[in-house]
């Protein structure tokens, strides 16, 4: 799911830009032929924890400039403790009634009135695909919402760096994009658990096959989520349960592993034994469809860092792909 902006036009530039919990990394692609991605630059700085808003600009700053990024208008991802990702299903409703449905379902949940929060929202057919509002049956997608003052703090951070945010994104929709863009086709088939770690959130994107999303972002306020695994562990398996009892989906097959954690061997062992499931621990740069340039090759490949840009490589993917959610 992507708010984006109308003055967006098909083949501008655009880089993907993650901040995150301990860093800020950006990727800027150019789609080349045959479903191929040429990465013009990339690169990934350390964000000092709790850093206030001028220090994360300054670190902004500083990313463009050793990177020589020469675009300013991003696609990022948008986060916040108290961001909603709902699944949902009612009766059939007309397009007229849905949005009204929402904000109630909406305000009730994170207590506050409509005007205080934005709200989106994907829906699904029978298939999964894509509704047509002709057909039978229930009304039923994911909602994302969030309260106005996180999103709109996270605009002017932008604004205050000289960045346009031509998209908006949230980590689990964006996650899963990316895992469908490089691997959907030779996965069909499968339904995958992805989960993209951080220190105190974590994004997950349960996947049956290439047509059913059920998104997740769950956040540990207190504590990290690798010093609370059996937490974490506890969550996911909620989450499995859900998507195979409730929604009726088929049962998960494995779990993707991305971001630094899948670097772990503890988190990666821990997580695969509790959890009675493969993890596979997976690095989207290793695959075959990107090629780097050199100005983008040292980022690109260093060990310590790189596995940070894996969201903002999701983000960067939506430029020249959209998707499915």
């Amino acid at each position: 799911m992507a708010i984006q902006w109308p003055f967006l036009m098909d083949g501008d530039d655009v880089v993907g830009l993650d901040i995150g919990e301990r860093s800020v990394s950006a990727v800027r692609l150019r789609v080349q032929p045959k479903g191929s991605w040429e990465v013009r630059n990339a690169g990934v700085l350390e964000l000092a924890p709790g850093a206030a808003d001028q220090d994360v600009a300054h670190v902004i700053h500083t990313l463009w400039r050793q990177n020589g990024m020469v675009c300013n208008n991003v696609c990022t991802c948008l986060r916040s403790p108290a961001l909603l990702v709902r699944h949902f299903s009612y009766p059939p409703l007309t397009d007229e009634e849905l949005p009204s449905v929402l904000r109630l379902a909406v305000e009730e949940e994170l207590q506050m009135p409509a005007d205080q929060f934005y709200l989106d929202w994907h829906l699904f057919g029978r298939t999964g695909l894509p509704a047509s509002r002709s057909q039978e049956g229930p009304t039923e997608g994911f909602l994302v919402a969030v309260p106005k003052k996180d999103a709109q703090r996270h605009l002017d951070l932008l604004a205050a760096t000289g960045l346009h945010a031509v998209i908006l994104d949230v980590g689990c929709t964006a996650m899963a994009n990316l895992y469908l863009t490089l691997r959907g086709v030779r996965h069909a088939g499968e339904a995958v658990c992805l989960v993209k770690l951080q220190e105190h959130g974590v994004d997950l994107a349960l996947l049956n096959g290439n047509y059913f999303l059920y998104p997740r972002s769950i956040y540990s306020p207190t504590q990290p989520w690798v010093q609370v695994l059996d937490r974490l562990v506890e969550n996911i398996r909620n989450e499995l349960k859900y998507f195979e009892f409730k929604l009726l989906q088929h049962p998960v097959q494995k779990v993707v592993l991305m971001g630094p954690a899948a670097l772990d061997r503890h988190v990666v062992e821990h997580l695969q034994e509790t959890l009675a499931l493969p993890v596979e621990p997976w690095d989207p740069r290793q695959d075959p469809c990107f090629h780097v340039t050199r100005a983008a090759r040292a980022a690109w490949q260093e060990t310590a860092h790189g596995s940070l840009s894996v969201m903002s490589l999701c983000l960067a993917l939506r430029t020249g792909y959209h998707g499915l959610f």
